[in-house]
């Protein structure tokens, strides 16, 4: 598959909130949608860096030691030094930004959507590029699916839904029915395109 039909593909048609339901806990946290939106920025961020960083660890180090059965512990630490490291250059560089997703330092830590890229990158058996361009496509995936509940959430605030709706529940549906509307973008339109 060429890289920019992994980019689709991870945006779009394998995306892993709405395929596999990761990192919905961070999407179903309320919060100003403008927070909820910054938390996915940082989280698409951390994304990339800890599959990068993953796929270098795993290949370099891991794999020549035979030592394949510790990359889920391996990766939980990288996933967790990533995630302190960006949060510190937040707030060193955006203090103002920083008070705005202190609260949510837990969802960048431990998010599972970082956590499932890496398990993924390493059962697929991803290079580099393809790596790298998986974990870009999935930040911008999850950061996508993040804006598209943000705006359906104010929307929502400007024409109620019943009380049995309200919250949780129309999170899911909302969620299913974007669902719905990405599994059209499948890999036979990929193939169409000659991006596979």
């Amino acid at each position: 598959m060429s890289y920019i039909g992994i980019l689709i593909t991870y945006i779009l048609v394998s995306n892993l909130v709405l395929v596999h339901g990761l990192g919905i806990g961070t999407l179903a946290a309320p919060c100003p949608t403008r927070t909820k939106t910054s938390v996915a920025a940082l989280i698409a961020v951390s994304t990339v860096l800890s599959g990068i960083l993953g796929w270098i660890v795993r290949t370099v180090i891991l794999l020549p030691l035979k030592a394949d059965y510790l990359s889920v512990l391996v990766s939980v630490m990288i996933v967790a030094g990533i995630g302190m490291a960006v949060l510190a250059v937040v707030r060193a560089y955006a203090p103002e930004f920083h008070e705005d997703v202190k609260a949510f330092a837990p969802h960048v830590l431990t998010d599972g959507i970082v956590m499932g890229l890496l398990l993924i990158i390493a059962m697929e058996g991803y290079g580099f590029g393809q790596a790298l361009f998986a974990s870009a496509g999935t930040g911008l995936g999850f950061l996508l699916v993040a804006v598209l509940l943000g705006n359906i959430h104010e929307r929502l605030l400007l024409h109620p839904v019943r009380k049995s709706f309200s919250g949780l529940p129309i999170l899911f549906v909302s969620l299913g029915l974007m669902a719905l509307v990405f599994s059209a973008v499948d890999s036979t339109l990929l193939t169409n395109l000659n991006l596979m």
